[in-house]
């Protein structure tokens, strides 16, 4: 039998479906044969990779390994991209097919040969980045996410692979879904997160530091993600926390500033900007953990943030609220978990706690203690604006800005002072309208010199009051009927006074007004 005709018989009993008949024959030729034929290889490993198709369905590794080290076997030139560009759908779907249980994870057999694929796969000469590759990585991220080996495996394959479309968000029945690459680096950062704290938790040195160096080998990488896509919402979270386990505390705030306050009714980012401050500014981390606590929460959700303030309480010697954060903490977790608070238990041996005093709550606390925390979030963006008017049964106050724009907008539940006309306050703005009424995020009466401000002018001259007029001006500053029947002000009468700006909506035209005089 020629060749060509051998060839022809490898394929037509793969074709049938004969695929044990042929793996064998393409075997015999090739022992027999003396030139390196290349169809005889080729022929070979579409036989292999079919039988790789059926280990996969039969969920045998052995018969999928083996097949997948004949292909290797055969030094098939890069030419063959057909062959490579279809082996990574292969091994995706025998990762889906034999990874699918935590069990399945801490199989040591399955983990060698997965080993064997990830090395095998790195010495293949498969096109990066491709389709079949994305697919092969996003079994690997889906079977192996939340464990300690994720940073390993996706260490092995690279994050190089992406295509365009692994950088674009979709959607699911209505709901939208972050990109593949921000789910990939999200999962690879809470790795390194977890393995940190892993092996500080049982004093292995040498792993901390191979992690701390594989996180400051990431993390420019998580910067220019962040950079060249601002739509990201939580690599920038994601990047604090693995700043934080690392133990590089003083880089975190400026980063996650602007994102607490996009999430500033939640209690973790709360937390995290908490921890960042924890031991360099401790009144600034129980700000934030009161910040947090304030939040609407499951309790299940936030014991570990009760047990930090806890912690912090009882360090600055608020022995009754740290107490009673204890006792909440530790009445949630028996409830849910039945597991024992084991940092009470610890609390339970120090002088301190036996004296305290369990309270109701400690809510009044929070809020006497979160207004620096609103301080280092809003103060930083916020404008100075002049309130012209307040209306307090519907909880609105008008304002003008410095650059005389106008507007109102609802405070109540934001800003808790008592607020009138004619008063200085910095407020956060979300969003400035002139006709609706605007979104602030945060507002604290200034402590600004008001002559000092552009609002307010120290006014000299004389009065001029137009006969049959209850009312005057002093150069353009207008003094009302009230100011000048209190003070019997006369036309001609020289005057110094205070003036305030104001804005006359019927005229929609910014002015002067007087609010003081002497004479």
């Amino acid at each position: 039998m020629s060749d060509f005709d051998s060839s022809n018989k490898v394929r037509s009993l793969r074709k049938q479906g004969q695929l044990e008949e042929a793996y064998n024959l393409s075997k015999e030729l090739l022992d027999e044969d003396e030139y390196d034929d290349i169809w005889l290889k080729r022929d070979f490993a579409w036989v292999c990779y079919d039988l790789m198709k059926k280990a996969i369905a039969d969920k045998n590794s052995n018969d999928f390994i083996s097949r997948l080290e004949d292909i290797i076997s055969l030094n098939l030139p890069p030419e063959e991209e057909m062959l490579y560009n279809q082996l990574p759908w292969a091994f995706g779907k025998w990762v889906s097919a034999i990874f699918n249980s935590q069990a399945d994870l801490l199989d040591q057999e399955k983990l060698k040969k997965l080993d064997s694929l990830l090395n095998y796969s790195s010495e293949l000469y498969i096109t990066k980045p491709s389709t079949g590759y994305s697919f092969y990585v996003k079994m690997l991220h889906k079977s192996f996410k939340g464990d300690l080996k994720y940073c390993e495996i996706i260490d092995s394959v690279g994050l190089d692979f992406f295509l365009p479309e692994d950088y674009k968000k979709t959607s699911y029945n209505g709901k939208n879904i972050m990109s593949f690459a921000e789910q990939l680096y999200i999962a690879y950062s809470d790795c390194l997160i977890s393995n940190v704290s892993h092996y500080e938790a049982v004093d292995d040195k040498d792993k901390v530091k191979e992690f701390t160096a594989k996180a400051e080998t990431f993390l420019p990488k998580m910067s220019d993600l962040i950079e060249n896509h601002h739509d990201y919402e939580y690599p920038i979270y994601f990047k604090a926390k693995v700043l934080l386990a690392i133990h590089k505390n003083d880089k975190v705030a400026d980063l996650l500033i602007p994102f607490v306050k996009t999430k500033s009714k939640v209690f973790w980012p709360w937390q995290v900007l908490g921890d960042s401050f924890r031991h360099r500014d401790d009144d600034m981390a129980l700000s934030c953990y009161c910040k947090g606590l304030l939040c609407r929460n499951k309790e299940e959700m936030i014991v570990n943030l009760r047990d930090s303030v806890a912690e912090l309480m009882a360090e600055k010697g608020f022995y009754d609220e740290a107490k009673t954060e204890f006792s909440i903490s530790s009445k949630t977790r028996m409830q849910n978990w039945q597991k024992i608070d084991r940092k009470e238990e610890n609390a339970k041996t120090q002088s301190w706690y036996k004296d305290a005093k369990l309270l109701e709550n400690n809510v009044n606390f929070y809020n006497s203690h979160s207004s620096e925390a609103d301080d280092l979030l809003f103060a930083k963006d916020s404008i100075t604006v002049l309130i012209t008017y307040v209306n307090k049964t519907k909880g609105f106050a008008s304002f003008l800005t410095e650059d005389d724009r106008n507007g109102f907008f609802r405070y109540t539940g934001i800003i808790n002072q008592e607020m009138k006309e004619g008063d200085l306050y910095n407020v956060d703005f979300q969003q400035i309208n002139q006709e609706a009424p605007s979104k602030i995020a945060w507002g604290k009466k200034s402590k600004l010199d008001p002559l000092k401000t552009s609002f307010y002018r120290a006014v000299s001259g004389v009065i001029s009051i137009k006969a049959g007029n209850g009312f005057g001006f002093v150069d353009e500053n207008f003094v009302d009927g009230n100011l000048v029947s209190k003070m019997q002000l006369t036309d001609g009468m020289q005057v110094n006074g205070i003036a305030i700006k104001s804005y006359n909506k019927k005229k929609e035209s910014v002015g002067w007004k007087l609010i003081s005089v002497g004479k």
